[in-house]
């Protein structure tokens, strides 16, 4: 996925971890265990920490970035990204660098602040969480992981989920809004630069050409309006747990895209069947971004060329769940189709055209 989805998942995960804290320390409390004190103010600074280990920790395995350079050209950000530090192997380097800093934050603050042996497992805890976390998103789309190196080569695609899905950031910035009150790391500033993230998401829906008008009308309701509900429960001090609600709310997008994407998943192992002469090795898929009606197909097939070999057949298309509503064609802006090779027409036999129609299925070439 996106770094904005990542940093989003870990803070709302940070900030989950943090009111789980508290409850306990509150029943440590309300039991009279040995040295809690009943008047003791929550410690903000270990919010912060929180904060600030879950982002680093979310994001640490992207810092694959910086070994793109070991191979030339262009084969390096293909062959390095989602490399090592997307697999069980980096969870302890990853851990120890985000425990790093944390401490080194915590030193360079105005007034230096030490944390208790417990607030440090807990930051460590969401440090170990928030890669594993990191992994289990990346594994959504089409790019996926391969978590188990090196005990198992094995890569996990879900071909469910666009890489940035604006579901995820209309569901958790105004959550996170929400929750960034306090003096400490995620206040004033934090707000500040969740209110930009929120203007930034709308302007990046509305004017990329991705997304559909109508669903983008949808997407800033959505986001709008959570965004009003959440601050009208703060104000009213009305009960709530808006972060357990975003996560509630992103299972059940998880849950509507992993739905239609099966249902093409198992149209296209029909189509790809109506091809007499070729042989399916895989099928690609990704839904459009915020439309889990429009889906990106690449059917990887081989079939014997006019010579008699063997030849590797990339067919790649688009395909509406509901062509009714929207025919394929029509399913994303000609403006942001591109692509590095130079395709040919796809000759489609009789028996694809009547497993998925022209409005269901919209060639793009081979």
């Amino acid at each position: 996925m996106d770094n904005l989805t990542h940093s989003l998942l870990g803070l709302a995960a940070a900030e989950g971890a943090w009111r789980l804290s508290q409850r306990r320390i509150l029943g440590a409390r309300n039991n009279g265990k040995t040295g809690a004190n009943p008047d003791m103010p929550p410690n903000l600074t270990f919010r912060g920490a929180l904060w600030l280990a879950s982002f680093f920790a979310n994001n640490f395995s992207d810092s694959d970035v910086f070994l793109h350079g070991l191979i030339p050209g262009r084969l390096g950000p293909l062959l390095q990204h989602r490399g090592y530090t997307h697999t069980l192997a980096g969870v302890i380097p990853g851990v120890i660098l985000t425990l790093l800093m944390v401490a080194g934050w915590l030193r360079l603050r105005p007034v230096p602040r030490k944390l208790s042996r417990d607030e440090w497992r807990w930051i460590a805890g969401v440090a170990v969480f928030g890669i594993f976390l990191h992994l289990f998103a990346d594994s959504w789309n089409v790019y996926g992981t391969h978590p188990f190196w090196p005990v198992s080569k094995r890569w996990i695609y879900g071909d469910f989920f666009f890489i940035a899905e604006p579901w995820v950031w209309m569901t958790f910035i105004p959550a996170l809004f929400h929750a960034s009150h306090g003096r400490d790391l995620p206040g004033k500033t934090g707000r500040a630069i969740l209110l930009l993230l929120f203007v930034a998401a709308l302007c990046a829906i509305w004017g990329l050409g991705f997304v559909p008008p109508a669903i983008a009308a949808l997407l800033t309701l959505y986001g709008a309006g959570l965004l009003a509900w959440f601050l009208r429960k703060r104000a009213r001090r009305e009960p709530g747990a808006p972060i357990s609600t975003s996560f509630v709310l992103l299972a059940l997008i998880l849950a509507t895209f992993f739905g239609f994407g099966a249902g093409a998943r198992s149209t296209m192992k029909r189509v790809a069947a109506g091809f007499p002469r070729a042989k399916l090795h895989d099928a690609v898929l990704s839904p459009l971004p915020a439309d889990p009606l429009c889906w990106m197909v690449i059917l990887v097939q081989t079939e014997p060329d006019p010579s008699g070999e063997t030849a590797y057949v990339l067919r790649r298309g688009l395909y509406s769940a509901a062509p009714a509503v929207i025919p394929a064609e029509r399913c994303i802006s000609p403006r942001v189709i591109t692509g590095l090779a130079r395709l040919v027409p796809v000759v489609a036999p009789g028996m694809v055209t009547a497993i998925a129609s022209p409005q269901q299925m919209y060639w793009q070439g081979e």
